[in-house]
């Protein structure tokens, strides 16, 4: 007869262990996989967050800069009575007294295009100086008899002011054109008196309009230029300082001719529908200040 192998006998207790010791492992491996995928899930979703906020700055960033150039693009307007457009409108190049082509010409005209002793007197015109600034000319002259001496670097610093930080304007001898000289000499202006004449030019403007775009500051106003001599005393009215087209002479009516301001508003009022249309621009500087660029017709 064979012998019979008997059958592996394992013990109850020895069983449950052994199922034991295997839920444990399978346990075990469940949580690591678990945790690991865990893991993985919350790095995902940490990109993605992150993802979603970098898109979200981005997006508001762009919005931000579309919001900043469509407002820098549109036209806005500005009352013509603020304290800044009446500053501005002085920053024009053109004044009155000496007849002389200034800013209001039949084409556009930049600084390049105004001379150079036209452009001192015009920043000359819009100095404060302090009594300070003012210096004795010499012992012969006091201070109180109107001459005097002043750093030539002041008016510099006007013109740049009024024209921008790259205006370049020699200094040079000029009169102001209501009796007034200015000399050059050594780094100061001597001012004394110069005599006048019997002629003159009053540059006759309305502000029609001021607003804003692309950082710049446009001024619209109606302009003539008006002009009186010895031969012509009740004066005549141009379209602009060139004295090329004239628009009439004044024969019926006489106005006192030193009385510029009182001119301006009579013309103004009785002549301003023959009056040319202008438009005057303005940049702004690296410290947000306006100077003046350019002035034209408009057509």
């Amino acid at each position: 007869m064979e012998n019979k192998k008997e059958p592996i006998k394992i013990k109850l207790s020895t069983a449950i262990l052994i199922f034991i010791i295997f839920i444990l492992i399978v346990t075990i491996i469940g949580i690591i996989f678990y945790y690991k995928i865990k893991e993985n899930t919350n790095a995902t979703q940490n990109k993605i967050t992150e993802n979603n906020s970098q898109m979200e700055i981005e997006k508001n960033s762009n919005e931000e800069n579309n919001k900043e150039n469509n407002s820098d693009n549109e036209i806005q307007k500005i009352d013509t009575n603020t304290e800044l457009i009446q500053k501005l409108n002085g920053y024009i190049p053109a004044i009155d007294y000496k007849i002389e082509k200034n800013a209001y010409q039949d084409k556009k005209i930049t600084l390049n295009e105004l001379k150079n002793d036209f452009i001192l007197r015009v920043a000359f015109t819009k100095l404060t100086l302090k009594d300070e600034d003012k210096k004795k000319i010499s012992d012969e002259y006091d201070l109180d008899t109107g001459w005097y001496a002043f750093d030539a670097n002041i008016l510099q610093n006007k013109v740049k002011e009024l024209y921008g930080k790259n205006a370049n304007v020699p200094n040079q001898d000029f009169d102001d054109g209501a009796g007034l000289a200015c000399n050059y000499k050594d780094g100061k202006y001597n001012v004394g008196s110069g005599g006048g004449t019997g002629e003159g030019l009053i540059q006759v403007s309305k502000m029609i309009e001021a607003y804003s775009q692309n950082n710049e500051i446009y001024i619209i106003t109606k302009n003539a230029t008006y002009v009186f001599t010895d031969e012509n005393p009740k004066g005549s009215l141009y379209t602009d300082s060139t004295l090329v087209k004239k628009i009439k002479d004044y024969k019926d009516e006489k106005y006192d001719s030193m009385d510029g301001n009182k001119i301006a508003e009579n013309i103004i009022k009785n002549d301003e529908n023959v009056m040319t249309k202008y438009k005057h621009t303005f940049e702004k500087d690296e410290n947000g200040n306006y100077y003046w660029v350019s002035t034209e017709p408009v057509k």
